[in-house]
């Protein structure tokens, strides 16, 4: 587990990751919302039990979601920028955010209930306008947990170093409803 990794570089089993990463974007067909995005985005249905969010939106099972993805490649090369900072990660995610309002406030997504994301970060997109939840304990999300830990080994600057930082953390997932999503812009 202590291959070289860090800056989108990995060695050892975490090409693993990498590779996985890779055919999971291009399977789903996950996009960039517009050039220099460092969110992307995965048009789905959600899987799973109701989920029902404070302003009363519910998200069954089959309802069309937007799922968010962090654009790994396109926020890892940047952080050996001089003057790189996570606040214009921020700053570019929200204007993301605005551009998939617009996007949905046009009706150009379709009829997207609500827009999702899972991660070992989501906290930070409490900042956003985003409902947190953590995740239960389960096989699977123990599973996603891993997986999720080695992409930030592959990605951070630090590698395996700020990997260990987070090895306590567990991931949460993120929900925003559609009319919040075009309130909030």
């Amino acid at each position: 587990m202590h291959s070289p990794a860090g800056d989108g570089r990995a060695g050892g089993v975490l090409r693993v990751w990498i590779w996985w990463e890779r055919l999971y974007l291009w399977r789903h067909h996950v996009r960039p919302l517009r050039g220099g995005s460092v969110l992307r985005v995965e048009m789905r249905h959600h899987r799973g039990a109701t989920v029902t969010l404070a302003d009363g939106t519910r998200v069954q099972s089959g309802d069309p979601i937007v799922e968010l993805h962090l654009a790994n490649q396109a926020v890892a090369p940047n952080v050996e920028r001089d003057g790189w900072s996570p606040f214009q990660v921020v700053r570019t995610a929200r204007g993301d955010l605005e551009m998939l309002s617009r996007l949905a406030a046009t009706g150009r997504l379709g009829p997207v209930v609500a827009v999702h994301a899972v991660s070992l970060l989501a906290p930070a997109l409490a900042r956003l306008g985003f409902e947190v939840m953590p995740l239960p304990a389960t096989v699977r999300h123990r599973l996603l947990r891993f997986y999720l830990i080695g992409l930030l080994a592959v990605y951070h600057p630090d590698g395996w170093k700020a990997a260990r930082r987070r090895m306590q953390a567990w991931p949460a997932e993120a929900w925003i409803s559609t009319p919040a999503l075009i309130r909030r812009a």
